[in-house]
């Protein structure tokens, strides 16, 4: 099954399917191609109109989502939930207090 970087699927059968993908999936797809391309506008410059195409497709744009904190009352109740009597209780609540005074978060 072969990919291309516009999200459709190019099957084997003949018949095309739209795919799901991510944002930041697509992007890191395209980077590959791009690092390609950049890499093959040097070995074959006979084909620079069609690098050229490949060089100038755009990243996908997106929001990103709002960033909450958890207040007092919430990250103290975070920090007694883990049972401190056991070894993964210890792990746990750990790690949670590390969390809490990095200030860790997903990005």
């Amino acid at each position: 099954m072969l990919v291309s970087i516009r999200g459709r699927c190019q099957c084997p059968e003949g018949g095309n399917r739209a795919l799901v993908t991510a944002r930041a999936t697509r992007n890191a797809r395209l980077a590959a191609v791009r690092s390609l391309f950049n890499f093959a506008s040097l070995r074959h410059p006979e084909h620079a109109e069609l690098i050229a195409r490949v060089l100038a497709i755009q990243a996908k744009r997106g929001t990103r989502g709002i960033v909450c904190f958890l207040n007092r009352q919430e990250t103290n109740a975070l920090l007694k939930a883990p049972d401190r009597s056991t070894p993964t209780g210890r792990r746990d609540h750990l790690m949670l207090a590390l969390d809490v005074q990095t200030g860790a978060r997903r990005v």
